[in-house]
């Protein structure tokens, strides 16, 4: 409150001084005297000083009465302050004016005031003029779409051509006119509607280039402006050629089978139909990423493009690996991915080579031996081999391969048999068991909190925890309001979740920033595990952990998509992924346990 004061009192100084500081040739605050620019720019005003102030303020002049008229922005004592959103003062205390427009015109005081409380002016003349013709500088669409190029004038023309310049060609062509009353259509995507804009339906890629809006008057005079058009496309989510359900489009599950100890196995992932440009990338369950050895991009017809990234992966024996191929860019709307979960197929483990020969040898030779022995019988005793069938000799039958629909039921019922064991574990979970002393007393039971940003998920987070470990979702813990919270973190609600778990949702932190990181190192325990919520929407996955990679004590960032009241369907996965996710947080819970000494112990 002491400071706002000071700031108001001292404004008032400056604005009574105006009068009293005339601007001489020694002045120190150095300004540019005229400037003139058009309508919609973004400019800056300069203001230099050798001396750094204690204080900035840049006023407007009214042109009616010649008085300051408003305080535009100001900085003090290492303070910035702005009355209109679009001015600002930069780092070097020049004025930054974005979108100018007509009204912004007038004359504006740079006035500098020192830790001696002197003060010194300067000013610049702003002149901002609207063209004859006014157009968007750049416009953005979508392939498919439809979109309206404005052209504004005040005189009504004699004739308003729209003509586009081609980006590969200089040459123009008119695509759209209007003369004496009458329209006149190139094409019949383009028209121009009573405010003389340009629709163009159904986008296309090849519309995209530089149009102009020119106008004829009456006395043949001629004016123009331009819109620099770009097309977009939206790409096809990334897609898995090796994936075994591409012809089951109800299953949930992309999985490729292949024999024990494959030495290398290609997977190819595509993107196609986008503009502009996406980037491809591979990973491990894990989060490790995998080289691409084959990356290629090529141009469609539609001028849009489709991509292709091919990874060498090898079986190992026994073992299911799921890879991860992840598509982001403006094109996709963020990030989007596709996984695949490499399914070894059941048969014989590690034999040694030498083993395996013999087996080979001995079958071979016995085989050899069977198919002479029908030979001779065949020969010399006929009477004895039966009159139907394949006599003597082997019948050979290559084995089927499994059912892919086998194969994705027991995988399910693998999925939830694991689910089940970990459920088990956890509502028999017991703190401090596994580092259990007599000499000491465990705790009875254990808290987990949770902390992060307003909306981040927390709440949704437990929900989706309740429902991963009982079966029945229900809304246990309920999103708070932003009064709730904000930067002062506490405890809001408890749920129980089991015997001796406890669940504690806290209040969401406003203005999520590096010093509230810091905090939050401080207070809580280095032993913590880190989650992103909202999987679905995040733009850039590397931008974000970076963010929080400043935690300590970090192993690995989790990242879900919630269970909601909408979309709560049972999902196996999520359901074991969940349960992994609390049994970790009860491991850390028991390594940061501290026991109270018995009595007489």
């Amino acid at each position: 409150m002491d400071r706002d004061y000071t700031y108001l009192v001292l404004l008032l100084a400056v604005l009574v001084s105006v009068d009293y500081c005339p601007v001489s040739e020694a002045s120190v605050v150095e300004t540019v005297p005229d400037v003139q620019e058009w309508t919609r720019k973004d400019i800056r005003l300069p203001c230099h000083s050798e001396k750094v102030p204690l204080a900035v303020f840049w006023t407007k002049e009214s042109t009616s009465n010649q008085t300051v008229e408003t305080m535009k922005a100001s900085f003090f004592d290492g303070y910035f302050a702005s009355e209109e959103e679009r001015f600002n003062i930069d780092v070097n205390y020049n004025l930054v004016i974005t979108d100018l427009q007509v009204a912004d015109e007038g004359r504006y005081y740079c006035q500098l005031m020192w830790e001696n409380f002197e003060i010194l002016l300067n000013f610049t003349n702003l002149t901002v003029s609207a063209p004859v013709v006014d157009t968007l500088p750049t416009i953005q669409g979508w392939k498919g779409r439809d979109i309206q190029l404005p052209c504004d004038f005040k005189e009504e023309p004699l004739a308003v051509y729209w003509v586009k310049e081609s980006m590969s060609q200089p040459e123009l062509s008119t695509s759209k006119a209007f003369y004496d009353g009458d329209y006149v259509s190139m094409e019949q995507r383009f028209d121009i509607d009573k405010n003389f804009d340009l629709l163009i339906t159904d986008l296309e890629v090849a519309d995209e280039g530089l149009y102009h809006c020119q106008l004829v008057f009456t006395t043949f005079e001629n004016f123009s402006n331009s819109t620099l058009m770009t097309v977009n496309s939206k790409a096809s989510e990334p897609a898995i050629e090796e994936c075994v359900d591409k012809l089951q489009p109800n299953s949930t599950l992309c999985t490729h089978q292949t024999p024990f100890n494959t030495s290398s196995i290609d997977f190819t992932c595509v993107v196609s139909g986008f503009k502009p440009n996406v980037t491809m990338f591979w990973t491990e369950e894990s989060g490790k990423r995998l080289y691409s050895v084959v990356s290629q991009q090529i141009t469609l017809p539609d001028d849009t493009y489709e991509r292709f990234e091919t990874i060498t992966v090898s079986a190992k024996n026994g073992e299911e690996q799921t890879f991860m191929c992840t598509a982001t860019g403006d094109s996709l709307n963020g990030t989007s991915t596709a996984e695949i979960t490499v399914l070894p197929i059941p048969g014989p483990r590690d034999r040694h080579i030498i083993i395996i020969g013999l087996v080979i040898g001995v079958t071979v030779a016995l085989v050899t031996l069977f198919f002479l022995a029908g030979k001779i019988l065949q020969k010399y005793y006929p009477d004895y081999l039966p009159a139907k069938g394949c006599g003597w000799n082997p019948c050979w039958r290559r084995p089927s391969k499994p059912d892919p629909a086998d194969v994705e039921a027991e995988l399910l019922n693998s999925k939830r048999k694991q689910r089940e064991e970990l459920r088990q574990k956890i509502r028999g979970y017991q703190p401090g068991k596994a580092r259990y002393d007599k000499r000491f007393n465990a705790p009875s039971k254990v808290n987990i909190s949770f902390f992060g940003e307003i909306a981040a998920g927390k709440s949704c987070l437990i929900n989706s925890l309740n429902f991963a470990l009982n079966g029945n979702y229900s809304t246990v813990t309920k999103e708070g309001i932003e009064e709730d919270g904000g930067r002062k973190t506490r405890r809001r609600f408890h749920h129980i979740l089991a015997e001796r778990i406890d669940l504690i949702d806290t209040c969401g932190i406003q203005n999520f920033s590096s010093d509230t990181l810091e905090r939050l190192k401080e207070e809580c325990s280095t032993n913590s595990l880190t989650v992103l919520t909202h999987k679905d929407d995040i733009a850039d996955p590397k931008t974000v952990r970076n963010q929080i990679s400043r935690f300590r004590g970090k192993k690995r960032i989790l990242m879900f998509e919630n269970y909601t009241t909408t979309d709560n369907e049972e999902n196996l996965e999520k359901d074991v992924k969940y349960l992994q996710f609390l049994w970790s947080a009860l491991q850390i819970c028991d390594e940061t346990i501290k026991y109270r000494k018995k009595a007489g112990g």
